[in-house]
């Protein structure tokens, strides 16, 4: 399946909900399916934190890999293109690097200082991303969904789609999400990928983007990608994973900088691909992360699960130890009270939090029925 990438340039200024202005907002974004006549088969998804909108299919018949849920999106997949008309968009500060990823950023021009915006960029909430997505909505014609999901923060805009726009999604399914990110999982790994970046000798107050790789804040980035990395894949996944404490060259107890295959996996695999993300960028997601809150803007808990008007398909880990199973549940069990067609199903990936993404073959078949029902 060879796919593209377009891009929606909104004509107006864009305003935050802190009331702070983005100039010149684009999206970019790419479509699977034909849309019905109705216009009620779209299906949005939207990526996670480390993702773009690249879900499926290829850009071109040489790539080597394929979108991150090409085995759940496509002819006959769970999310079937036969049937659906799909829209994955990049989010506002999509951390990726690539020609195919142009949303509103840290890099793009600011006209007050005449270079990039850097960190003279708004802070962004996971709503923003929301609201931006609606206006690119808009623009194709489209004035309900069918279905909206994605995973981790995905999965957080999925929610703040049911809970912000009520009258314009009928199913909402997130895996690996709930209500807001604990404060430990704010600290660890988000805060403190902050921290990691912003200390670094390079960072400039995120004004690098002149400078050579080298002269940038990639070591920075780097340490802020391995903790991010470290916990995505959970509690037990060196042991799960890679079978403890083993390595393939030099032993570890012979000198300080001999490390077991765990360390080498996340250090020295994760972290050499610090230079596809931008690290302003990283900072702003980060920052989205950990603010975001479902409830927030409405006057109670209360008022917002009594505007629901979606039926929901709550996806989580058993393994996760960002977004813990047993906090989804427990916000399911708020929604139920209001939408009784509601569900809950937990499922076992070896990949934790990163399960969401790796291992869709694993709820796959569960979102298909509730699609179908």
């Amino acid at each position: 399946m060879i796919i593209k990438s377009e891009t929606f340039n909104y004509k107006k200024d864009f305003f935050t909900i802190n009331g702070e202005k983005i100039e010149n907002l684009k999206l970019s974004y790419q479509t699977y399916g034909k849309l019905n006549e109705n216009k009620d088969n779209t299906i949005l998804i939207c990526h996670f934190f480390s993702g773009d909108k690249h879900i499926a299919g290829k850009y071109s018949p040489k790539d080597e890999i394929a979108g991150w849920w090409d085995n759940i999106v496509g002819p006959n997949k769970p999310f079937d293109t036969n049937k659906y008309f799909i829209i994955s968009s990049d989010s506002l500060c999509c951390v990726v690097n690539s020609t195919f990823v142009e949303s509103s950023s840290p890099r793009d021009y600011f006209s007050k200082t005449k270079k990039p915006y850097s960190m003279d960029f708004p802070v962004i909430t996971i709503q923003d991303m929301v609201n931006a997505q609606k206006l690119l909505l808009d623009y194709l014609g489209i004035e309900e969904l069918f279905a909206v999901s994605g995973p981790s923060m995905g999965g957080l805009q999925a929610l703040s789609w049911a809970f912000l726009y009520p009258q314009k999604v009928k199913k909402c399914i997130p895996i690996s999400a709930a209500d807001k990110v604990d404060c430990f999982s704010c600290f660890f790994p988000l805060r403190m990928g902050i921290q990691a970046i912003k200390t670094d000798s390079y960072f400039n107050n995120g004004d690098y983007y002149n400078e050579i790789i080298s002269k940038t804040p990639i070591q920075g980035l780097k340490n802020a990608i391995n903790g991010l990395a470290l916990i995505a894949r959970g509690r037990n996944w060196g042991e799960t994973i890679l079978g403890g404490k083993n390595w393939d060259s030099q032993d570890p107890i012979l000198k300080i900088d001999n490390m077991y295959d765990f360390e080498k996996n996340i250090i020295e695999g994760v972290g050499s691909r610090a230079d596809m993300y931008d690290a302003n960028s990283y900072i702003y997601l980060s920052k989205a992360n950990i603010i975001f809150n479902v409830f927030s803007n409405f006057k109670s808990e209360k008022q917002a699960l009594q505007n629901l008007k979606s039926d929901f398909l709550i996806l989580s880990d058993k393994n996760d130890i960002f977004i813990l199973a047993e906090q989804s549940k427990k916000f399911y069990l708020k929604i139920a009270q209001y939408r009784k067609n509601s569900e809950y199903y937990e499922f076992e990936s070896p990949l934790g939090h990163l399960g969401s993404v790796s291992n869709a073959e694993l709820f796959g078949d569960k979102i298909q029925k509730f699609l179908n029902k």
